[in-house]
């Protein structure tokens, strides 16, 4: 019988209560050639094979109903893994890649560290099979060799709940094809993603595709892509390097309660598409995205449509060469905000959509109705000179949905029944406005005066 540090002999009710309280794990390694999965319960070999996949699926079959982890050593796995019951924990002891040459952002060659490298065409990297519960994968690589490739990490694309009470968090994806994505998930809830860098094809792939279920309920944090193709766009279907969208053949159902903090997209390659936009949101409500990073060649950046009391928080969209439809928002969007950022070029269609307290670099359209607070341009001090009928002044931006208010200083400057009126209001691209005495005649004194560009809510 075994025995305690002291000598005594463990009784036999009591080593299997102390079995039972250890969790059923193991842990794989490389061997030379072979692959072994050694059990953390009872040591030694218990399954060893030249097929990564064969030892990994022997190892999971073995767990519990409930689940356990595997564990994944410091080595190269060649091959690819499918989760297939819950509460399974895979975990490796980290991963870096090699430093890459010039600029710190440069794609790295090589993953090195717990690495799961998919030398198999058309395979995905780890994929959640069925619908499961209290997956973790965490402190892992994912490294395609081959020209076409499946997804980093995925669930199960059909019309069924997948995941629900869920952890992903430090992985590293290097070389997904430009048509799969580094990240997807459908119809799940209640997750916690962070940590997530990859360098090839698109970052995130959210996708609604179950009637009367809304998936989200998860947060999204420190998530980080560079774009090394120039992708061929499906405008309905992407791939987009952020994709957030449902099945437009189902009514009720939407991507929802959704927290995105701290994502980045560099994108240094020319995308010659037209239907090409980085992050791209149909039908996305109640969410919040936080400190959006996108920097890169092309113009267009940010496409959204039937979107809903959706918050971007100190968004950051800079492009080499800012196009007219930089940010581009339909009139199906609703209560759409962005505060506090720095923004290019500007259309947006959505009547109750507000920006507050942003930078605005580059150009909005005219035919934006959204509202602006703050607007750096879009308020001042003018006089009309004593002897002048008035003056134009110049505007940030006046759209189809704003007004022009005055507010006299100088009110003593005025002759008896003397006022102001605004005369003529001109809207992008010239944005300026008349200002006029009331009687239309020449001021009688230096008139001076504070203007404001103010919005009629819609």
């Amino acid at each position: 019988m075994p025995q305690y540090p002291d000598g005594t002999r463990i009784r036999e009710a009591e080593w299997n209560r102390l079995l039972e309280s250890i969790p059923s794990s193991y842990t794989l390694w490389l061997d030379g050639t072979t692959y072994r999965a050694e059990s953390n319960v009872s040591g030694g070999t218990d399954y060893s094979n030249a097929d990564f996949p064969t030892v990994f699926q022997q190892a999971v079959d073995a767990l519990p109903t409930e689940g356990g982890t595997i564990h994944l050593k410091g080595n190269i796995f060649e091959g690819y893994v499918e989760l297939d019951r819950d509460g399974i924990i895979l975990e490796g002891e980290g991963s870096w890649s090699d430093i890459p040459a010039g600029i710190p952002d440069n794609p790295p060659t090589v993953l090195h560290g717990s690495v799961i490298k998919v030398t198999t065409a058309d395979k995905d990297g780890i994929k959640i099979v069925g619908q499961r519960h209290g997956i973790q994968i965490r402190n892992l690589g994912i490294w395609f060799t081959q020209a076409t490739t499946g997804h980093g990490i995925t669930t199960d694309t059909t019309q069924t709940y997948t995941l629900t009470h869920f952890v992903i968090e430090n992985i590293k994806v290097l070389n997904c094809d430009k048509n799969h994505y580094a990240l997807q998930l459908v119809n799940f809830l209640h997750g916690n993603v962070r940590a997530i860098m990859a360098w090839g094809g698109p970052l995130l792939n959210i996708y609604a595709n179950k009637d009367n279920f809304n998936p989200g309920n998860t947060i999204f944090d420190n998530l980080y892509l560079y774009l090394k193709y120039d992708l061929t766009v499906d405008f309905v279907a992407g791939p987009y390097p952020i994709f957030i969208h449902k099945n437009d053949a189902l009514a009720a159902l939407w991507p929802n309660l959704v927290s995105l903090r701290r994502i980045q997209v560099n994108h240094p390659i020319a995308q010659t598409d037209p239907q090409f936009y980085v992050m791209v949101c149909w039908d996305l409500r109640y969410s919040t995205i936080t400190e959006l990073d996108i920097e890169g060649v092309n113009e267009k950046v940010l496409l959204m449509g039937n979107c809903y009391h959706v918050k971007f928080d100190a968004p950051y969209l800079w492009t080499v060469a800012p196009g007219t439809s930089y940010v581009s928002a339909d009139n199906t969007t609703h209560y759409v905000t962005f505060e506090n950022g720095y923004l290019e070029d500007i259309i947006d269609n959505g009547a109750t959509d507000a920006y507050a307290n942003c930078e605005v670099a580059g150009t909005i359209d005219s035919t934006t109705v959204a509202k602006f607070d703050n607007l750096v341009g879009n308020s001042g001090v003018a006089t009309i000179l004593i002897g002048t009928p008035s003056i134009t002044p110049t505007a940030r931006f006046i759209g189809p949905n704003d007004y022009v208010v005055l507010t006299i200083i100088n009110a003593g400057a005025l002759a008896t029944g003397e006022e102001l009126k605004v005369d003529t209001i001109n809207r992008a691209p010239v944005n300026t406005f008349v200002v006029n005495c009331l009687d239309e005649g020449n001021a009688s004194a230096a008139i001076t005066f504070y203007w404001e560009i103010r919005h009629v809510p819609a």
